[in-house]
């Protein structure tokens, strides 16, 4: 989606980098704007996603003690900021290695001296039925890596 204005510049560029879609892909994409079905999916989508969050926020400070739970701004992941003398880069090894899918939080500053430790996990994907049990990991995974413990990824 781009603006209007845009339109033609964007197409251009596509077809010259060889990624512009099908036409009828793009009538199809351009039917399902304008008969509002795209509408209605992210306003279903939208109550979906704040559930999730709801529910992952609660397990996340049940689980993580040490950790601050930020609360999001938007998008479909939350940042969990860990102690100072964590590695945030081994524990995410640590939870990638239990298919937990995380990013290192410090890895988002440009600077590496200001940068907090912690991790980013994103919930847009991740069932609540899912959601105790990867919290109750993560907090397991934050506890050894402050004990020494070798876990997997450490």
């Amino acid at each position: 989606m781009v603006p209007s204005t845009l339109a033609t510049s964007f197409s251009n560029a596509a077809q010259q980098m060889g990624c512009a879609p099908e036409p009828f892909i793009l009538g199809a994409l351009a039917k399902f704007i304008d008969e509002h079905h795209y509408a209605r999916h992210i306003k279903n989508v939208r109550g979906l996603y704040a559930q999730r969050l709801s529910v992952l926020m609660s397990t996340l400070r049940e689980h993580l003690p040490d950790a601050a739970i930020l609360d999001p701004v938007g998008g479909l992941s939350v940042a969990v900021r860990v102690p100072a003398d964590v590695d945030d880069i081994g524990l995410c090894r640590g939870l990638q290695s239990l298919n937990i899918p995380v990013a290192p939080l410090s890895m988002f500053y440009l600077a590496p001296d200001t940068a907090v430790k912690g991790v980013v996990l994103g919930f847009g994907t991740l069932p609540d039925r899912l959601a105790d049990a990867a919290a109750r990991r993560m907090g397991q995974v934050l506890a050894d890596s402050r004990t020494g413990s070798d876990l997997p990824g450490f």
